[in-house]
């Protein structure tokens, strides 16, 4: 069956958010959540984040910061109102941790998310 000249074909050109011919929005204009593969984490004059040594960093303060008011993982878990396999987790720098989640530990530990941050020595 033939197109008549009303239907176009759209396979192939989908609009990005500018209006261009891309691959971003599909036919309905709604962003396809990709990320382009190319697009750099960091720019060429900035060091790239080591984001394991920053999680390492994080969880040794939590810990100290915990240890020295005599805290149990346990007893700071429950506070947070976090599991504890998960705080555990963000103590040893296997998880990463959100501003809240960290927010909600500082409170637990009765100090502030940034003296958490001073002494994880980022």
């Amino acid at each position: 069956m033939a197109k008549s000249s009303k239907q176009k074909s759209t396979a192939g050109s989908r609009k990005t958010i500018a209006g261009r011919v891309g691959k971003n929005l599909n036919d309905k204009g709604v962003h396809s959540g990709r990320i382009a593969a190319k697009t750099p984490i960091h720019t060429p004059s900035t060091p790239p984040v080591d984001a394991a040594l920053i999680k390492r960093n994080i969880g040794q303060s939590i810990r100290r910061i915990r240890e020295a008011a005599n805290f149990s993982q346990e007893l700071v878990a429950e506070r947070a109102e976090l599991h504890p396999i998960y705080y555990g987790n963000v103590e040893r720098g296997k998880n990463n941790i959100s501003i809240i989640s960290l927010a909600q530990i500082a409170r637990a530990l009765d100090c502030t998310v940034g003296d958490i941050i001073k002494g994880s020595e980022i």
